[in-house]
């Protein structure tokens, strides 16, 4: 509430307190409420960038099932323009379990691509997923 009052310029004319309680008078929490629809956004104020991570695509030889040599740097490349913007973060799991970071680096391109690698090190499937941060 406090944000609200500051960023959208909503007065807080009813407490966080006040809004829990079982007893609220629901009038005083529409009125609240209604002025956030018309509320224009301060300039500085702290947004988080909207993320999809399931928007990001891979592609290349990298990932493909067959190909894929042991001991030889398999690559692909990760496109997060439709993603948003933020870190890219990729886990490479061997066929036993075990999981390691595979190497980002960005491009610097306008479809926000990063070039992606890895070294299998034993025969199998890899599968390859991000990680928290996308």
């Amino acid at each position: 509430m406090q944000q609200a009052d500051e960023w959208l310029g909503i007065p807080q004319v009813i407490t966080p307190e006040e809004i829990v309680d079982p007893n609220v008078d629901e009038h005083s929490v529409m009125t609240y409420l209604s002025q956030f629809p018309k509320a224009k956004l301060k300039p500085g104020a702290p947004l988080r960038p909207k993320l999809n991570p399931k928007k990001a695509r891979a592609y290349g030889p990298g990932i493909e099932p067959t190909g894929n040599m042991v001991k030889q740097r398999a690559e692909f490349t990760v496109e997060t323009i439709s993603a948003g913007q933020g870190d890219v973060l990729v886990y490479v799991e061997d066929p036993a379990g075990h999981r390691e970071e595979a190497k980002v680096v960005a491009n610097n391109d306008k479809n926000r691509t990063f070039s992606v690698s890895y070294v299998p090190k034993v025969t199998g499937t890899h599968k390859v997923g991000a990680g928290e941060e996308v």
